[in-house]
């Protein structure tokens, strides 16, 4: 059975109409509705007066004006103003960095042999044939 603070909460949220409410919730609201006409009415009640204040509410479109006063705005607001200087010292300084240390990286002079030994040496004779085997 359906408690008064989840009867309470579906009125807050879907009205006082409870056949407009999730259908998974309605039977258990009817029955909670009939078995506590008490708590339930003025909630319903409540719920009731503001669908209609909603209902009644007149939505004027906005004034030419205001249009082009929020107009005005945004285009103010998306165009900041940012110096030409900070991008190009930007690029300068990020230069200069990788300059720098591509000038100052050590060139390690490694045989051939050495890097492929570095690369290839854990596959040895033994470790291929044991792989062969596997397959």
């Amino acid at each position: 059975m359906m408690g008064q603070d989840r009867f309470g909460a579906l009125c807050d949220a879907y009205g006082s109409d409870i056949d407009r409410w999730p259908e998974a919730e309605r039977q258990a609201a009817h029955a909670f509705a009939e078995a506590k006409p008490l708590i339930a009415q003025p909630r319903l009640e409540a719920a009731r007066a503001l669908d209609e204040a909603l209902s009644s509410a007149v939505i004027e479109p906005a004034s030419e004006a205001l249009y082009q006063r929020i107009v005005a705005e945004g285009i103010r607001v998306r165009t900041p103003q940012r110096p030409t200087w900070a991008a190009a010292a930007a690029a300068v300084m990020l230069t200069l960095g990788l300059g720098a240390g591509w000038v100052a990286a050590p060139v390690a002079e490694t045989p051939a042999d050495d890097v492929y030994a570095s690369a290839f040496g854990a596959f040895d004779s033994a470790d291929a044939l044991s792989l062969e085997e596997d397959v």
